[in-house]
Formats: C-alpha cells, structure tokens, sequence
C-alpha cells in the first residue's frame, strides 16, 4: 500500500510541472533523431555491385529497396572482372543475387573482414524483408556502428532523466517524509520501491516513445525487437539504480544532476561511445573496459553479428553493477533516517 502510495504521489508531483514531464518522455526521442541526423550528413557514400539475373524475383526486391536508399550508389558488377573490381575499390560490396531466390539466401561478396560481412548482410536483408530503405553502416576498422552508438547516447540521456525524476529523494529527505517512513513497519524500503516504480513506467514510456520513432523514421538501429528490449531493459536497470544511489549521496538536485551528468558522460568517453574503443590511447582502453558504455557496445556489436548472439556476461556484468549501486542506495538512506 505504501508502494503505492509514494507512487501515486510521484505522479500528482509531475502534473505541477507537465512541461518538464512531457520534455523527459521525448528527450531520448529528440536525441535520437538529433543522432541520426548527425550520422546520416556525415556517413560517406557506399558503392555496390550487384550481380542478377532478371527474372530473379529476389533481384526486384533488392532493387525497391535500394532505389529508395539515399548515400548508395550502385550499379551492375561484371562477372569477368569481379575481384579486380573489388581489389580496386570499384565496389565495396558486392551483392550476389544468382541462383538466390530468397532474401534470407542473399550472398554478400568482399574482401573486408567476415564480421564487416556479417553486419552489412544483415542490414541488408532486414531493410528488403520489412521494405524499408537499405540503411548500411559501413566502419573503418576501430569505429564502432550506428546501433553502437545510438545505444551509447541513450545511455547517457537515460542516466540523465533518470536523475530528474529520482531527485524527489533529496526534496523529501529535506522535508522530514524518510525519516517518517522510517518509523512506519515497512520502513525505507517501501519508499525507495515507489520512488523506483515511478521511475521504471517513465523509462518503460521513454522506450516505447524511442522504439516509435526509430520504425517511423526508419533508423538504423539494426537489432531485432528481442534484442533491442534486452540492452534497453539493461540500460535502465542501471540508470535507475545509478539515479537512486546518486541522489541518495548528494544534498540538492543540482549537485546530484551535475554529477550524474559528469559520470553518464565519462562512461560514455571512455566506453567509446564517441571515439572508437580501439582508437584509443592504450592506457585509456585499460581504464574504459570497466565502463557500462563499452559493455553495452560490445553486447550490440555481437547482436548485430547474429540474431543468435546473446552476451551474457556483458548483461550480467550491468546487472550486478546495478544491483551493488542500488543497496548501495538503500543502505545510504536508511543511514539518513536514523
């Protein structure tokens, strides 16, 4: 009941401020269109080959597709001179639609490396299978894609509004409401539940809000929906954990968003969410491998290698993290009511 209670009120506590409400449940939205704008003026464009024959009815889809793909340039590859092509930079990829009369049997020829094959394949084939534009995201060696690095921001936005909302800890630690339900039978623990119930249906509305706008607007997040609601459900496990034990050490909403902010940023640098992890200094690489952003990318990278990859030991390896950071939480605050 007390649950319930502090929930409740949460939700009332948000109707004085709709505004700022309505901006939480968009932002991760915003940013991820903001992201996607940036990715598509800056991604180079991509050439392929495309090897068919005519009454391929493979071929006529591959071709709806790419007819309405914009940074593509494409154009049909000769069998004679097929590698040369390829050894030259003629092509980047060449797509092999002979004897292939099913998408999900599409061949893709390159002499990049067989992950860089994988991916594009992939990407290939889930762009013609749901109709949509051929969205690809081709790297150099270190970079780290587009899902990559859309997940990495929405990391760090989800952090970042996670803690807005979990600072009404710090306003009712000031006003006496902690240390009121300390002395109630359930104690502190039924509070922190609440405060992170209301947390969590924010999130949960941020992710179906995002998930919207990525099939809208076609963005390439390139995982399958299984795999998208894991690193989110991840993500926020985390971010709502890292909120409460941030709000839980700090003495005003200025200083717990200020810091949250900091942290949310530093993981995301030294994870690699801007610069590819492998493109950084050694001694940076060592430090950056105990940061969440590096687990989250490399858990999208293997995801997006085979809709079979599930990384276990990166989600667990947040999880646990998660799960330290928020009894971290409610030892801190029982502390404050005694």
């Amino acid at each position: 009941m007390e649950i319930y209670y502090v929930f409740k009120n949460n939700i009332k506590r948000s109707y004085h401020n709709t505004f700022q409400f309505i901006l939480l449940l968009l932002l991760p939205a915003i940013i991820l269109l903001c992201s996607n704008v940036v990715g598509q003026m800056s991604k180079p464009s991509i050439r392929l080959g495309i090897l068919y024959e005519e009454k391929n009815p493979a071929y006529h889809q591959v071709m709806k597709s790419l007819n309405q793909s914009k940074g593509i340039t494409f154009q049909k590859a000769k069998e004679e001179s097929l590698h040369t092509d390829l050894i030259l930079g003629t092509y980047q990829y060449i797509i092999d639609l002979r004897e292939v009369h099913e998408i999900k049997n599409l061949k893709i020829l390159s002499y990049a490396s067989d992950s860089s094959i994988r991916k594009i394949t992939n990407q290939i084939k889930r762009s013609v299978e749901s109709g949509n534009k051929v969205q690809l995201s081709v790297n150099n060696k270190g970079d780290i894609t587009e899902s990559e690095r859309i997940c990495a921001y929405l990391f760090t936005v989800f952090i970042i509004t996670a803690t807005i909302n979990a600072c009404i800890l710090i306003k009712d630690r000031k006003e006496g409401m902690l240390r009121r339900f300390g002395f109630a039978p359930t104690k502190i623990y039924s509070y922190i539940t609440g405060n992170t119930v209301f947390n969590l249906v924010v999130a949960v509305c941020q992710i179906v809000i995002v998930y919207g706008v990525i099939i809208l607007f076609h963005i390439p997040v390139y995982l399958n929906i299984i795999h998208f609601l894991i690193i989110m459900s991840a993500i926020i496990f985390f971010s709502i954990s890292m909120a409460t034990f941030v709000c839980s050490i700090s003495k005003s909403d200025l200083s717990a968003n200020v810091l949250s902010s900091c942290v949310a940023l530093l993981f995301t640098l030294l994870g690699g969410g801007f610069i590819g992890f492998y493109k950084m200094p050694f001694i940076l690489q060592k430090v950056g491998s105990i940061s969440p952003v590096h687990w989250i990318i490399n858990s999208v990278g293997a995801m997006e290698d085979s809709k079979d990859n599930l990384p276990l030991t990166s989600i667990f390896l947040l999880i646990g993290v998660s799960i330290v950071l928020y009894l971290g939480s409610i030892k801190k605050l029982s502390k404050n009511v005694q």
